[in-house]
């Protein structure tokens, strides 16, 4: 019977480690993501305990107990921090690819300018001006655009990433020479 309820256990805990990989390379959603690779994390060591709790109770010799504890402790340890380096790897990469998306669209606004001698009032006719959509973050996100309110001659890229790693971007013209400003949130 107890076999029976480990088999379960090992079943659950390999479902609760595929939610956690979709969690990294499929779910469009960040906190889908997030909640997914935290719950599937979670749910692996929860079902670790189980099994243990289950292995005891069957009272197993104790070199198999040792093997199946350092198997069942370890293992999701060791998914969580590989699985912790690759949203850190993701994340530092998504980062650097909104700043490049806002540095691109920061030198257009100013190609825009020196062509039509003005600054677009607002998104819809920065869209107009460009003939394409505002491009999007590494996240998903529009980028917002603005003029700045304090002087007109220039103007304000900022967006900000859904991540759990809250950080706002923000691309001024008035201080062009900092370029893009990270703020974590």
């Amino acid at each position: 019977m107890m076999s029976k309820v480990r088999t379960i256990l090992v079943w659950i805990g390999l479902f609760c480690l595929a939610i956690a990989v979709y969690a990294l390379i499929g779910a469009d959603e960040p906190f889908v993501a997030a909640g997914a690779l935290y719950g599937g994390i979670g749910c692996m060591f929860l079902v670790a305990v189980l099994f243990l709790w289950s292995a005891l109770r069957e009272r197993m010799r104790r070199l198999h107990y040792l093997k199946c504890a350092a198997l069942v402790f370890v293992l999701p340890l060791f998914v969580g921090v590989v699985l912790g380096v690759i949203d850190r790897v993701t994340h530092d990469r998504r980062v650097a690819r909104t700043v490049a998306v806002i540095e691109s669209l920061a030198a257009e606004i100013e190609a825009l300018r020196q062509a039509h001698g003005k600054l677009p009032e607002n998104i819809a006719e920065l869209e107009r001006m460009l003939g394409k959509p505002v491009p999007t973050s590494a996240w998903g996100c529009k980028l917002w655009y603005e003029r700045d309110p304090m002087n007109p001659e220039h103007f304000i890229i900022s967006t900000m990433s859904t991540s759990l790693d809250f950080t706002i971007f923000k691309f001024s013209s008035r201080d062009s020479n900092r370029g893009v400003v990270l703020t974590p949130f």
